[in-house]
């Protein structure tokens, strides 16, 4: 049986994937940010259930940014920990180029950078 996922974990998952970020790229990600190993699948599966539980953050290439970053930031993690989690870091962009187009999501990553809570 798999491990239950962290509040880590999922902030890594649906930010980046709501950046573009490709599934595969994503498990390495939370491999590297989280130390945890998720398969492909359990990945997709896990990201099916978030959404079904939160329908406001989106979907596949529709995703509410703003309500991604409130759900984000409605995870009790410190905020240093949450940057440490979504910053696109040296590693973070090595990880990226490895396995999609880096000037995409930087592009996208820029865009659409952690905002603050705008329930205040």
């Amino acid at each position: 049986m798999a491990k239950d996922w962290s509040d880590a974990e999922l902030i890594v998952l649906i930010f980046w994937i709501s950046r573009g970020v490709y599934h595969e790229t994503c498990a390495h990600l939370i491999n590297q940010k989280c130390g945890q190993s998720r398969t492909i699948v359990g990945l997709r599966d896990r990201l099916r259930r978030l959404r079904e539980g939160f329908p406001e953050i989106g979907h596949h290439n529709h995703w509410n940014i703003e309500a991604v970053d409130n759900w984000v930031q409605s995870r009790g993690l410190g905020r240093m920990e949450v940057e440490q989690l979504v910053s696109y870091t040296e590693e973070a962009q090595r990880i990226i180029a490895e396995h999609q187009n880096e000037n995409d999501i930087r592009e996208i990553y820029q865009q659409y950078p952690l905002q603050e809570d705008s329930r205040g």
